[in-house]
């Protein structure tokens, strides 16, 4: 069995980088999904998704990306919750 996710988004809201308990450093983001199909009205609806980056890729995301960037995740899905771990 294969638990393989790919999300691309747009960031609602400017990242900020927090420190777990353990010292690991994460952030949460806030994406927009397009759907791939009109609702009745002929209109694109979207989803709100939020993912948890940990890691080196937290830390790069906050660097580089901030509230409009797009982005590709891909990871694998974990309790209504997406994880990247930084391997």
């Amino acid at each position: 069995m294969l638990n393989q996710v790919t999300i691309v988004g747009k960031i609602t809201e400017d990242l900020k980088l927090k420190e777990a308990r353990n010292g690991s450093l994460y952030a949460v983001a806030k994406l927009i999904v397009n759907k791939n199909f009109k609702n009745a009205n002929g209109v694109y609806e979207k989803d709100l998704v939020d993912v948890s980056l940990w890691g080196s890729i937290a830390e790069n995301t906050v660097k580089h990306a901030g509230a409009g960037s797009i982005i590709n995740v891909f990871d694998r899905l974990a309790n209504r919750v997406l994880i990247l771990l930084d391997v």
